[in-house]
């Protein structure tokens, strides 16, 4: 694995003596988002070739992206081998049948084996080929795990005359289970009746251990992969949010005004900023503690966001400082908002250990200019926080609007 992992591509094992158009048609599939399987000529380091039987199935992730494929290949070479043998060389069946690596067998309709070869009576833990064919009375109960697997082997063989891969579920002589894979075919007289059944078998089972491996192996990491997106959607939301009061953070208000300032000068819409802080706050950490002023902080966050609309942005400025971005909206159609939001306030009466304490808050209010135009947002923030100022100085709890000509505020 050493040699390979990280270090090459599935390329280093082509023969080269296959038509393009067969991995074409595997990747085809593979993209299209389905299992491909097929059967190809590879080649080993030392240069010899091989067959291989091939199936793999794509990783999607939960957006239904795929994100990589998992695979087995596994060497059929000596399989190939025998299907050639059982094909061609009818003189020599006997030799193959004696010698075969993979089992073989003859067996009525009706449910018994005619004959085994030593490969099939050791695939199923039998000491000899005689041992097998005469202990087996029912293939159905005694060979099959699954006696239904059974019948719609027979329902293949009559309906199609032949099986391939077939895989099934099946009893060794001691009991224990193990998967097999079956290729058959029918031999009818001239009437088209059927004589008996003949074909090879080839245990499976690590095989199908490697496949369940697999299969945990992708659900293990599409897991994985759910599990990063919702660490990264949360790590994506933690950074965007104050922790205190939920609401978004300074930076990221900033990246939500920044696009809503470009579309309203583009489009020529009104935009206004709302910006509000709670007033004497640093009497109430001073003299309540941080703990309580916490508390507020995180009510005042509730209360304003249960009167805006839902097309405005609401985050925390910074300390007790709170901001606001109301799009489509000039600052006098801003203003009863406003003032809505700190009546809203006012009517609070927060439960301290000296008892109910009211707040109340100064308001903000500054809209986009074109006259001259405003070059960012940050400029509609600064004449926002003019205007809280403003208010400050003219006895709190009120809301005031920037005046751009010359007073300072109205409100």
């Amino acid at each position: 694995a050493d040699e390979v992992v990280g270090k090459a591509t599935p390329r280093i094992f082509k023969s080269g003596l296959l038509d393009p158009q067969v991995y074409a048609g595997i990747w085809k599939t593979l993209l299209g988002g389905q299992e491909a399987k097929g059967e190809l000529i590879n080649k080993r380091k030392n240069g010899k070739l091989i067959d291989i039987d091939e199936s793999a199935t794509p990783i999607f992730d939960d957006a239904g992206h795929i994100i990589g494929f998992l695979g087995i290949q596994r060497d059929i070479t000596e399989r190939r081998k025998a299907e050639e043998a059982l094909r061609t060389a009818e003189a020599n069946y006997r030799a193959i049948f004696e010698n075969a690596t993979v089992g073989i067998y003859q067996s009525t309709p009706q449910g018994r084996f005619l004959s085994v070869n030593p490969a099939m009576a050791r695939i199923f833990g039998y000491n000899s080929p005689e041992e097998m064919a005469n202990r087996i009375v029912s293939i159905e109960k005694q060979y099959y795990v699954d006696s239904g697997i059974r019948r719609e082997f027979q329902r293949l063989m009559s309906e199609q005359g032949e099986v391939r891969e077939f895989c099934s579920w099946n009893y060794r002589k001691n009991g224990e289970h193990i998967w097999i894979e079956e290729s058959a075919r029918a031999v009818k007289d001239a009437q088209g009746n059927i004589l008996y059944y003949e074909g090879f078998v080839s245990d499976i089972s690590r095989r199908k251990q490697s496949e369940d491996e697999l299969h945990r192996a992708k659900e293990s990491l599409e897991l994985a992969n759910r599990e990063l997106e919702h660490v990264l959607m949360r790590e994506q939301q933690l950074a965007r949010t104050d922790g205190l009061t939920g609401l978004y953070n300074y930076r990221y208000f900033f990246e939500l005004a920044s696009r809503e300032f470009s579309a309203s000068m583009r489009y020529q819409r009104p935009l206004a900023i709302l910006m509000f802080d709670t007033d004497d706050f640093k009497r109430v950490n001073d003299t309540l503690g941080h703990i309580a002023g916490d508390k507020i902080l995180a009510q005042v966050a509730q209360t304003t966001a249960a009167q805006m609309r839902t097309v405005d942005v609401l985050a925390r400025y910074g300390g007790d400082e709170f901001v606001i971005l109301l799009s489509q909206t000039s600052a006098q159609q801003a203003y009863p908002i406003a003032e809505r939001i700190r009546a809203s306030i006012s009517a609070l009466r927060m439960q301290t250990e000296t008892g109910p304490l009211a707040i109340t808050l100064s308001i903000g209010i500054a809209e986009i200019w074109r006259e001259p135009a405003d070059e960012s947002v940050e400029r509609i923030v600064q004449r926002a926080d003019k205007a809280l100022y403003a208010a400050k100085q003219a006895g709190r709890n009120r809301t005031v609007i920037f005046d751009p000509n010359g007073t300072g505020a109205i409100g």
